[in-house]
């Protein structure tokens, strides 16, 4: 919640980031300072950024809490469910990793495209879970294929 001159904002983090402590971020990108308890949140963590990436206080510009971002809500407004499972997202110069907890899979996304590689994904979804029941690792970095692997 940000107290200002046209009154109260709320703010709801969609995510927690650990730099040299714990940041909760809301959809737009707004650092908000965390607390003892920001840890315990039941919402994804990033981690790949620099602590230059957040300050309390202001957005955040940094491309790479950005693709985070990006490929947070695409995940959400394509995937429901599996959104929910996110547990961690690893944003750096090469890309974007989601960690599902819930379903113990790995995407890897690479740097861009994030709607047509994760629709590839949730197209797939239903094979791979029937054809490659040991799945782990799911690269969706190239265009026309989908490279599975049973270790991460």
């Amino acid at each position: 919640m940000v107290l200002h001159d046209k009154g109260v904002e709320e703010r709801e983090p969609v995510l927690v980031v650990f730099t040299d402590r714990y940041y909760e971020v809301d959809p737009n990108g707004m650092v908000m300072k965390g607390d003892a308890y920001t840890p315990l949140l039941d919402l994804p963590l990033v981690k790949g950024l620099p602590k230059e990436a957040v300050k309390p206080g202001a957005v955040s510009v940094d491309p790479r809490l950005r693709n985070a971002l990006e490929a947070l809500q695409v995940c959400r407004e394509l995937g429901g469910d599996f959104a929910e499972g996110i547990s961690e997202l690893e944003s750096t110069e090469t890309g974007v990793t989601i960690r599902s907890a819930q379903e113990d899979w790995v995407l890897l996304l690479g740097d861009s495209d994030y709607e047509n590689r994760l629709r590839k994904f949730f197209l797939l979804r239903d094979t791979l879970v029937n054809e490659e029941p040991n799945a782990r690792l799911i690269d969706l970095r190239f265009d026309h294929q989908v490279v599975v692997r049973a270790q991460i």
